[in-house]
């Protein structure tokens, strides 16, 4: 007997990758899957639909989950779960991926402890967030290189601002 583990590829994308409150409330899903049949959306744990690229009004800040699931001409399938991160605040006016460029953040996943590197200022705040957008704790750093630890925290994914940049870390 031959087993087919074949599964089609899930690609899932939100527009835009992070959602500023005080600027916009809405979010668009987009499937950007390849040789799939049928697909459908799962979000906020509850609601399901079938439209192509929806676009979601979102109200509260923390993280917004969202599942795809697609099945392809042979009926296989497979899912994809990802997260948006949702700021009440309004969006910095500087170049994020401008700023993000100067800021390193590694290893990303980690264990135990990542390495912040700021190119653009020794004097900066590292503030840790959890997905529900409570604040977990707080480290000033007047050196370029930072060592932040982590090994306390359950594995999930986490939010790091530095100034006002915000990057997902995930702890494994």
């Amino acid at each position: 007997i031959q087993v087919n583990t074949y599964q089609p590829k899930v690609e899932l994308l939100f527009s835009p990758d992070t959602l500023y409150l005080l600027d916009q409330k809405t979010v668009q899903l987009l499937n950007i899957s390849q040789n799939y049949s049928t697909w459908e959306w799962n979000y906020n744990d509850s609601i399901y639909t079938t439209a192509y690229n929806p676009i979601i009004e979102i109200a509260e800040e923390g993280f917004f989950y969202a599942t795809l699931f697609i099945t392809d001409a042979k009926s296989c399938s497979n899912s994809k779960t990802d997260s948006l991160w949702v700021i009440n605040g309004k969006k910095p006016t500087s170049s994020i991926s401008e700023e993000r460029s100067k800021i390193k953040i590694y290893p990303n996943p980690s264990m135990n402890f990542i390495i912040v590197e700021n190119t653009q200022t020794s004097f900066y705040t590292i503030e840790l967030y959890n997905q529900q957008g409570q604040l977990l704790s707080t480290k000033k750093s007047n050196s370029f290189s930072t060592t932040f630890d982590i090994s306390e925290l359950a594995n999930g994914i986490y939010l790091l601002k530095i100034n006002e940049n915000y990057v997902k870390l995930i702890k494994n």
